[in-house]
């Protein structure tokens, strides 16, 4: 009778995080809190949007706004319905859940984040409360996607 053995090479110490849970692409632009994208939504749709039952209406609200210049926007994060993000740039990277922020290579902000920048103060939304600022107190930021196998 035959048993299955498995065999883990490099097994990683406990001081290193396990690479158990892939993230597929880095994104980079700028993260809004929920919030601030309700309102906006719902400031674009002329009526008030609920900020969890109404996500859908939220984001495609927003994306009539955002995409005809080449923005993305959509939710971010591990916990959904907290967190919306302007994607404006993205690319394939082999990272992985609770990796350090450090080994993230950093995206240059492009010529497409002047366009969100121009879309985020016509909306209203200038203080630190509704956008989401990196160690430097910069708002572009560069961020793991979590989990997805598609481009975003």
């Amino acid at each position: 009778m035959a048993s299955k053995v498995m065999i883990i090479e490099d097994e990683p110490s406990n001081d290193q995080p396990r690479r158990t849970s892939p993230r597929h692409y880095r994104i980079g632009g700028y993260v809004i809190n929920n919030d601030a994208a309700t309102k906006w939504g719902s400031q674009l749709r002329g009526v008030e949007l609920r900020p969890v039952r109404d996500s859908a209406s939220i984001r495609k609200a927003v994306l009539q706004k955002t995409y005809p210049l080449g923005v993305n926007f959509r939710q971010v994060g591990e916990v959904p319905d907290v967190h919306w993000m302007l994607i404006t740039q993205c690319e394939k990277f082999d990272g992985y859940k609770d990796m350090d922020p450090a080994e993230i290579p950093q995206f240059e902000p492009s010529e497409k984040d002047i366009l969100a920048e121009m879309l985020i103060n016509e909306a209203g939304m200038l203080s630190n409360h509704d956008i989401h600022t990196d160690d430097y107190g910069m708002p572009f930021i560069t961020l793991q996607l979590f989990q997805f196998d598609y481009y975003p």
